[in-house]
């Protein structure tokens, strides 16, 4: 049958199809997901894009419990609101190799942390009965802080994070003390202060493998199929969780102030203690394990979908190679003819 055509024949239907193989080839190779570091050495190869989000936790636990000995006559009675907020920033980039072949192309993946803060508040009432009294009720009121707990980063190796307490007034009212009748109202505040001191990580599962940043600047690369009709990558980053390690609870510092109201004002007499050169090694310890159990069962991080933007050519190098193909055959056919 070969024998039979003449070189006209042979040379357009040999080129067509190479051209419907070419056609027919798959665009999608099955990539399987294994990332390893690495590094961005030409910004301009790579398509980016950041999402900054902000994570945000507020949460409330009502104290209420009663100690009292009927023997002695004595009784104490909480009725306090503890609360938490933590607002911790972070930074989602998405790199995407502008080098797509047949589909398949780099994608890398960076997460890091903004400045974010953490606060602990009080309110409430403490109930005091004692032999020679009716009840007490001291009332407990939550300050505005001037500074709170503001970080740079939660994310990181030898870290070491304020983490400050709302200033907190226990104010006892209507008293009635002879030696001193012209006093009214007795209250304290307290302003304690912490530093979070240790390693903090962020663990997270992308594309199936669970990866691991302690270094903000880390960035994890791996293969990826690229859909020639989108125009967006995006992947899901799910079951984000902060991991800690060797974290203690320093307490450094309390500030103070004892107040009496009086029918010609308020007398004031501030106190300032500093701790921070005393060494309670197990103290630091428990009090870190008391922030973590916080941030770990009180603060939950939702799964997040990061993307990243496709900027394409208006043709694509395939579409070019087959007309160039196509019109070169034309050609040769056409002067063949003409010959």
């Amino acid at each position: 049958m070969l024998k039979s055509m003449n070189k006209k024949q042979i040379l357009p239907i040999l080129t067509l199809f190479i051209l419907v193989s070419i056609s027919l080839q798959p665009t999608h190779n099955n990539v399987k997901a294994e990332f390893q570091k690495g590094s961005i050495e030409n910004l301009e190869d790579w398509f980016t894009t950041t999402n900054l989000v902000n994570f945000t936790q507020d949460y409330r636990i009502n104290i209420f419990f009663n100690i009292a000995n009927d023997t002695l006559g004595y009784a104490l009675a909480p009725r306090l609101s503890f609360h938490t907020n933590m607002n911790l920033p972070l930074n989602f980039t998405s790199y995407l190799n502008n080098d797509i072949q047949e589909g398949s192309t780099k994608f890398g993946l960076q997460i890091g942390s903004s400045s974010g803060n953490f606060t602990l508040g009080l309110n409430g009432t403490i109930i005091v009965v004692t032999p020679s009294t009716g009840p007490i009720y001291i009332n407990v009121t939550e300050g505005e802080s001037e500074t709170f707990a503001n970080f740079e980063t939660l994310l990181g190796e030898n870290l070491t994070i304020p983490v400050n307490f709302n200033p907190v007034s226990f104010a006892l009212n209507d008293i009635n003390i002879p030696e001193f009748p012209e006093i009214e109202t007795v209250g304290v505040e307290l302003a304690p202060y912490f530093l979070l001191e240790g390693t903090i990580s962020l663990k997270a599962v992308v594309l199936g493998e669970e990866l691991t940043w302690t270094n903000p600047d880390d960035i994890y690369f791996t293969d990826v199929l690229v859909d020639d009709e989108n125009d967006l990558f995006n992947t899901l980053i799910s079951n984000i969780t902060l991991d800690f390690t060797d974290v203690k609870l320093k307490f450094i510092g309390l500030e103070a102030a004892i107040f009496y109201d009086t029918p010609i004002g308020t007398i004031i007499q501030n106190f300032e203690f500093d701790f921070s050169s005393i060494e309670w090694v197990e103290g630091e310890q428990s009090l870190g394990e008391v922030f973590i159990f916080l941030v770990d069962s009180l603060f939950v991080i939702p799964d997040f979908e990061v993307y990243v933007s496709i900027v394409r050519t208006p043709f694509s190098i395939l579409a070019i190679l087959s007309a160039i193909s196509t019109l070169s055959v034309l050609v040769f056919v056409r002067k063949r003819r003409s010959s």
